[in-house]
């Protein structure tokens, strides 16, 4: 017996093991070929699985159609302990088996997890795609939409993936849309996704950065998925303060997910500074046991503020009771949030201390060079007087000209004759380190508590 045929014969014991898995075998295999060209060719292996699942049993050879066509329906138990799927979320796995229309090889999406915020889909790519050392699975989005209305959602997933392929994750892939906290909008049930598939063979990388590698493309895939288990995110409303150095910030609300802990906060205008980077973890609430060694931010593009906390929620007590531990933040004054650059005179209008401009240069490619007593990036965007829009900044070059003094320079394609004002970077405020640590006590609703949406 092959090896590929040896271990079909040892799933399928497994799952014959599992009577109520077994009683739902039709209902299964239907389900993941529903809307593909291929449900007659459903109803076929169906038929054959049934007639023949126990003749695998005493028999050490199977048929190699046959195989083919059990290699297209993976054991779930399999896909569980590949993807590290928790119990919780067992129940929320919904089985596609969605065939592309196109495409090099048969790559299915195979399983969906969803929420209302949240969708991780499951791409099983074949045994054929082989990555060897230095190989990558490179995945461009092409468009995410909602089929009945058309809206586009492309924006709330990532475009470029370079997932790779490990043989423990058995060939998955997964693409994942998030709309971040506090955001009304929601995914839709019916949901199109497109994407275009490529192996880089033999990848490097020169002391420039640059990428050399063959390039296979595997075409282009694309599929229209129904998301018949999607479940409805829980809301908790807190409405807790917290004072960080003489600033207020705000628990707004929390929004558990089917993986996540995402916790609304707000920052009142009254706050002398702009928090825009916290640092800490959060712990079981009676244990004390740490659930999660770190604490994501989500942070307004606009104004630099920290609007969204996310952390792990799958191993949330459960009683539900957590701590949130904050240890140090980032507080940027808002009188010092912008630095404006007299073109004429070559001089900063308002000196802050910390920075200064060393060189100011006008003309088609206008330069500014600035010394900072920190390595940290002092500045993200640039405006003129005569256009209040905002300009991301070319890159700088760096250069260390002492301990802790960094030398900026900025060439910028444009002439910056009269005034130039620049917003500091989110990260070069002042840290502020607790010596006692702020702890922020939450009781946090069970993921068991989802109910589908009506």
């Amino acid at each position: 017996m092959n090896p590929f045929d040896e271990k079909v014969r040892s799933c399928l014991e497994d799952e014959i093991m599992e009577p109520d898995t077994l009683h739902t075998l039709e209902e299964r295999i239907l389900a993941r070929y529903r809307g593909t060209r291929r449900k007659k060719a459903a109803q076929l292996f169906l038929m054959m699985s049934l007639l023949f699942s126990g003749l695998l049993f005493y028999t050490a050879n199977a048929e190699s159609v046959f195989a083919d066509k059990l290699r297209s329906v993976p054991i779930l138990k399999e896909f569980l302990t590949a993807m590290d799927i928790s119990p919780a979320e067992e129940k929320s796995i919904e089985e596609l088996g969605i065939l592309s229309e196109s495409g090099k090889y048969d790559v299915r999406l195979q399983y969906a997890l969803s929420e209302d915020k949240r969708v991780f889909l499951y791409f099983q790519f074949p045994e054929e795609v082989v990555l060897r050392e230095n190989d990558h699975l490179e995945i461009e989005l092409l468009d995410v939409y909602d089929q009945v209305t058309k809206k586009d959602y492309s924006m709330t997933f990532m475009k470029n993936l370079n997932p790779g392929m490990p043989p423990s994750n058995n060939g998955y892939v997964v693409i994942q849309g998030f709309i971040p906290a506090g955001m009304d909008l929601s995914f839709p049930e019916k949901l199109h996704i497109a994407f275009r598939a490529n192996v880089a063979r033999n990848v490097s990388y020169d002391h420039w950065g640059t990428r050399s590698a063959e390039d296979e493309s595997l075409g282009e895939y694309r599929y229209d998925v129904e998301l018949q288990k999607m479940e409805k995110r829980i809301l908790e409303r807190v409405g807790k303060k917290v004072l960080i150095d003489g600033n207020t910030l705000v628990i707004d609300q929390l929004e558990r997910g089917l993986k996540t802990l995402d916790i609304v906060v707000s920052q009142p205008k009254n706050n002398n500074d702009i928090i825009t980077e916290i640092s800490g973890y959060m712990r079981d609430g009676k244990t004390k046991k740490i659930i999660d060694e770190d604490i994501t931010v989500s942070y307004s593009t606009e104004t630099g503020e920290i609007h969204a906390l996310y952390l792990n929620g799958e191993e949330i007590p459960e009683g539900g009771e957590v701590e949130i531990v904050l240890e140090e933040a980032i507080l940027l004054p808002k009188d010092q949030q912008y630095i404006t650059i007299d073109m004429q005179k070559k001089e900063m209008i308002h000196p802050i201390s910390g920075i200064s401009l060393e060189m100011a240069s006008a003309g088609k490619r206008s330069a500014l060079t600035f010394i900072t007593d920190s390595n940290i990036h002092p500045f993200d965007t640039y405006k003129t007087s005569a256009s209040a829009e905002e300009k991301r900044l070319p890159h700088p070059s760096v250069q260390t000209i002492g301990e802790n003094r960094t030398k900026w320079s900025y060439v910028i394609d444009e002439d910056l004759s009269d005034e130039v004002v620049l917003r500091r970077a989110r990260e070069s405020g002042r840290k502020a380190v607790f010596e006692t640590p702020i702890v922020i006590e939450l009781k946090v609703p069970s993921a068991n508590s989802f109910t589908p949406i009506p």
